[in-house]
């Protein structure tokens, strides 16, 4: 089997999806546990189909005798050599860290911290380091080798915030374990749906089939109940909750706060149904600190900031935040949108009133990211990936930590000067495709953050599209720049010709006729500006060829 080929799962779920639909109690069974899965969110019906296929033959957990049902299903309708793929299948949230375009990409599970090779040969035509990925996985082996395939229905992002914000709230999980269940993190796919494809639920419409409809809190007693909990150990749990307000922006309801360390102990202490407790206990949660229910009183009191909230007004906050997201808005933009619309930004409006604003270094890579993300969402992939090449100003601006202290100044120096030095744009195509982008990305800055890059960087940009792509193709021809910076600056007064050349030292303002690298004739005009060091009497080693923009950052 070779990386080009179908994916051999496909038919295997197809027929095991139709053998389902033909057994009347698992079909039955498999209809109900669609919502408690988890509802699908705009055009991904098809897709949330597909993933809530694979939580209910690989995961969900059900009596024996049914459970026997299901593995003979599985038995019958996957070839010998592919129920290892199912078996040893698992779900995840991973990091791309590399891609090896045309074949395959290399996945970090965040949650288990183990790397996984992927045979992936279409993705790798689109995947980039840092990409999110949530979804299941499944080994299989290509050639006598180790690899795993994607389900086709994992979701991907292209957001470093998101991507730091599911790292933190992992490694925050692991240090609220105990201490002997700390290291690696376990995630079922239920998990990973409520995560990012499904809003938790304020309606009256109730995902869990002990929900009576319109009582989230009784529905959560009922549950509990249901799994043997004692009526006290019950209402100590709700209390817990009533405590703890739900975090508007939590990544991981569950995880790391009050909820997760009660779905923990169920885990460990109790026979309950995990993946109804953790839905019961969620809208419980959300209805206690809505003013949707009420605990006993033994319990716990709402606290009377969460009662102020009207219902309605969750719902509809929450429907907005939904739709939003679905539409590709970023994160933060929405989030603190939410905030506004449930009455919990202007508390700390009035704390941060006079506080400068965060410093967040490597926000200039954020922002080049969201652009990217716009410009995929309003012309395409074709266009995103054509100016991918911007990706260099968030490494060359790595230490600004507040996006309106990038200035026309910083992007002088990134595209005249870092550009050329780097190396690392090769082609004249990818120079022009590079300066297109860079000037989309200051008018984009300009028109939705207001931060005035088009106008300053307006003048340089002129310049370079005739200077650049030459220059950059000079520098591959130059010497490395000397670590101990013994070197000097030069104005190119005259084109050289056969390696002759006048230059004017910056330092002492002389001028004098010097021997280049022939090479560099065609490549160089005047009013360039190099760097390079005396290599012998009359001669210059070239080892940076820019263009005359660099005047103003006075480098000298």
């Amino acid at each position: 089997m070779t990386a080009t080929e179908p994916d051999p799962l496909e038919p295997v779920f197809v027929a095991l999806e139709a053998a389902i639909e033909r057994d009347p109690g698992l079909s039955k069974e498999f209809r109900a546990s669609r919502e408690l899965f988890g509802p699908g969110v705009g055009g991904e019906s098809e897709l949330a189909a597909r993933r809530h296929l694979e939580w209910f033959l690989l995961e969900k957990v059900r009596p024996g005798p049914d459970e026997a049902r299901i593995d003979a299903l599985i038995e019958q309708y996957t070839p010998d050599d592919l129920r290892r793929s199912l078996a040893e299948s698992t779900a995840g949230v991973f990091e791309v860290t590399r891609v090896d375009p045309g074949r395959g990409v290399s996945l970090w599970d965040l949650a288990a911290l183990h790397e996984y090779a992927v045979d992936e040969a279409l993705g790798s035509q689109l995947l980039r380091p840092g990409d999110l990925i949530a979804g299941r996985i499944f080994p299989v082996a290509i050639d006598g080798a180790p690899l795993h395939r994607l389900s086709r229905a994992a979701a991907m992002w292209r957001d470093p915030r998101l991507l730091a914000a599911v790292k933190k709230d992992l490694e925050h999980a692991r240090e609220m374990r105990p201490a002997h269940l700390r290291g690696t993190l376990r995630l079922r796919q239920s998990e990973i749906e409520a995560m990012f494809h499904t809003a938790v639920p304020r309606t009256a419409e109730r995902a869990d089939p002990f929900a009576s409809g319109d009582q989230p809190v009784a529905d959560a007693r009922a549950v509990l109940e249901a799994g043997g909990l004692h009526p006290s150990t019950i209402e100590a749990m709700l209390g817990r909750l009533a405590r703890e307000a739900p975090g508007p922006a939590s990544l991981l309801p569950g995880a790391s706060d009050a909820l997760g360390e009660i779905l923990e102990e169920l885990a460990f202490e109790s026979n309950v149904d995990l993946e109804a407790a953790r839905r019961a206990l969620l809208l419980a949660w959300v209805a206690i600190h809505a003013n949707d229910e009420a605990v006993a009183p033994e319990a716990a009191p709402v606290p009377a900031a969460a009662s102020a909230r009207a219902p309605t007004d969750v719902a509809t906050a929450i429907a907005e935040f939904d739709r939003k997201r679905a539409e590709g808005v970023p994160l933060e933009a929405v989030f603190g949108e939410l905030e506004r619309d449930l009455g919990l930004a202007d508390a700390a409006l009035e704390d941060d009133e006079d506080t400068p604003a965060p410093d967040f270094p490597g926000v200039v890579g954020a922002m080049v990211e969201e652009f990217l993300w716009d410009e995929q969402r309003e012309h395409g992939a074709d266009a995103a990936a054509r100016f991918a090449g911007l990706r260099g100003l968030g490494r060359f601006a790595e230490g600004i930590g507040v996006f309106e202290n990038l200035s026309g100044r910083e992007l002088t120096a990134y595209v005249a000067r870092w550009i050329p030095e780097s190396r690392e744009i090769v082609d004249a195509q990818a120079v022009h495709d590079l300066l297109d982008g860079l000037e989309r990305f200051c008018a984009w800055a300009q028109a939705n953050h207001d931060v005035p890059l088009a106008d300053q960087l307006a003048p340089v940009l002129a310049s370079l599209h005739e200077s650049l792509p030459r220059l950059v193709a000079a520098n591959r021809l130059c010497a490395e720049p000397r670590p101990d910076g013994d070197e000097q600056w030069f104005d190119l007064v005259e084109a050289p010709q056969d390696g002759a050349a006048r230059l004017r030292e910056w330092s002492r303002g002389t001028t004098e006729d010097w021997t280049l690298d022939p090479k560099l004739d065609e490549l160089l005009r005047a009013g360039d500006i190099l760097r390079g060091r005396r290599t012998g009497k009359g001669k210059l080693g070239v080892s940076g060829c820019f263009p005359g923009a660099i005047r103003s950052l006075e480098l000298a």
